[in-house]
């Protein structure tokens, strides 16, 4: 059976986080200029950075938006405002008026899209982080996160856990170096690992319990990946080649398959015969017309369908391996590279869907 994969517990902030960025602030404002004054009780966020925030986010060209005007954003956005305070309040926080702000700026990346996909290199949060309501705990130190991105941790840190470790969560320094089974920093995790969806740094190298949907992940010796589970596939224990595999076809370990005797099987080589269903090697493929593997072919090379890893089998060109366009080149296969689309038979970025 798989095992648990590992899952690490972020602040849940993500809906406005990834959409607005909490920059650090460009003055030296301190944290008492600009945390609520319980005495006043005036509000930390003042009504006119909300409008003025609602006003920008309606000036983008967006496909879709949140509200029906900027007046309905206002309304919003000065009721999470205001229950955030109140909770920070409760929970004996500090509000950075600051960062809360720079949260209702129409988000990091202005009025372009964000790129949708999997978490990636994107990394979980910036460097260094701005929380709109922080605490005291130090690096190390247990923490709790809250729903609106708060927590208890110091600001410029983030709470979070590896529950595979430990049902704990700790403060940590997103601008620290990449650590594995750590929460992903800002910088990403390095070219010898990758950050799961789940948030955490993890080899490329995948081990019993690890996170495979991912292609740049390849299970371990005498491990297979879960295919099954589509993008929560983990890594297990698989069949060695001549064990017994049933029709369950992903359950191979290795380079190998469930062959035609439900027994586990090496996969061809270049030259070899391929597979009953013509399985072959990883980069191999069985060409028709060809019995055997055979390595997929590059740019400027032809191609029948697939094409080496960068490139695609291009219709327009007669049947040849090109690379995938990228911004302001033409897309006459309707194809782009990345998170473009082809449109008007050009690679652009992708309409904005705006967000508060």
């Amino acid at each position: 059976m798989p095992s648990l994969r590992r899952l690490i517990l972020v602040a849940p902030f993500a809906l406005s986080l990834a959409l607005f960025g909490c920059p650090k602030p460009d003055s030296d404002t301190s944290a008492s200029e600009t945390s609520s004054d319980s005495d006043t009780g005036e509000p930390v966020v003042p009504l006119a950075a909300i409008e003025e925030a609602c006003a920008g986010l309606f000036d983008c060209a967006c496909a879709l938006y949140p509200y029906d005007d900027a007046a309905a954003c206002v309304a919003a956005e000065q009721g999470r405002v205001a229950a955030l305070e109140a909770a920070a309040a409760t929970r004996g926080l500090t509000v950075d008026a600051a960062c809360v702000v720079a949260d209702l700026a129409y988000n990091r990346l202005g009025c372009d899209p964000w790129p949708d996909g999997e978490l990636g290199e994107r990394g979980v949060g910036e460097c260094p982080h701005c929380q709109p309501a922080y605490g005291s705990k130090a690096v190390g130190e247990a923490c709790v996160a809250y729903d609106d991105g708060a927590s208890d941790c110091a600001q410029g840190l983030r709470c979070a856990g590896n529950v595979f470790i430990s049902s704990d969560t700790f403060c940590y320094d997103p601008c620290a170096p990449a650590a594995v089974d750590a929460p992903c920093p800002a910088a990403g995790c390095g070219d010898a690992m990758v950050c799961t969806r789940a948030g955490a740094c993890a080899p490329k190298v995948g081990r019993e319990g690890d996170e495979c949907g991912d292609p740049a992940v390849e299970c371990g010796p005498g491990l297979a990946c879960d295919e099954s589970a589509d993008e929560d596939a983990v890594c297990f224990p698989g069949f060695a080649p001549g064990e017994p595999c049933g029709d369950c076809w992903y359950c191979c370990a290795g380079d190998s398959y469930c062959g035609a005797s439900s027994t586990c099987e090496p996969l061809p080589l270049a030259g070899e015969a391929c597979g009953p269903a013509d399985e072959c090697a990883d980069g191999l493929y069985c060409a028709d017309g060809s019995a055997d593997c055979t390595p997929l072919p590059g740019p400027g090379e032809p191609c029948e369908y697939d094409c080496a890893e960068g490139s695609y089998c291009a219709t327009t060109t007669s049947y040849l391996c090109v690379p995938y366009p990228t911004a302001g080149e033409p897309c006459s296969d309707g194809l782009c590279a990345g998170y473009l689309e082809c449109s008007d038979g050009v690679c652009v970025a992708r309409p904005a869907i705006c967000a508060m």
